[in-house]
This record gives C-alpha cells, structure tokens and sequence, in this order.
C-alpha cells in the first residue's frame, strides 16, 4: 500500500523539468539486500531488461503488483540501476 501510494504521490507532483529517479525514490526502502536484493545483486542476476522484466512479472513479490503490467515503468527502473536494453 505504501509503494502504491508513493507512486501516486510521485506521479501527481511531477515536475516535467525534472528528471524522476524512481530507483533511489521509490525501490531501495525494500531494496536493501535483507528485505530485496540490492541493485547491484540484480545487475549480477538480469543480464538484461528483458530478462528484469519476465521476472518482475513472474516471481516478484506481491508488493511488486503494481509494476507487473507496466512494461515502460519496469524498464526505466532497469536503465536507472544500469540493465542493458537489450541482450
């Protein structure tokens, strides 16, 4: 709940000269490598942001709902946290 509330909350107060870091905002409260891995552990595991994405989509967590149906969200946080575009 809180996840999806921040996202609201970050969608609404945009600020289009801005560039979002959705990773650093929104992802390493639970991202911590106790609750979820960090971002370099993911960078190890997915080589790719298709690779990123099947899994996000497949296993991720339940608080990770909210992303598994948005594809452009899923791969603007995999080029934040440095996943290729493509294999």
């Amino acid at each position: 709940m809180m996840v999806l509330l921040s996202l609201l909350t970050l969608w609404g107060c945009s600020d289009r000269g801005r560039e979002t870091k959705l990773w650093s905002n929104l992802c390493t409260g639970c991202h911590d490598g106790r609750t979820a891995p960090t971002a370099g552990r993911i960078r190890e595991k997915y080589r790719s942001i298709g690779e990123f994405s099947v899994a996000v989509g497949s296993r991720g967590h339940r608080c990770m709902e909210i992303l598994k149906n948005d594809d452009a969200l899923i791969r603007k946080v995999g080029l934040e946290i440095g996943l290729r575009d493509r294999q």
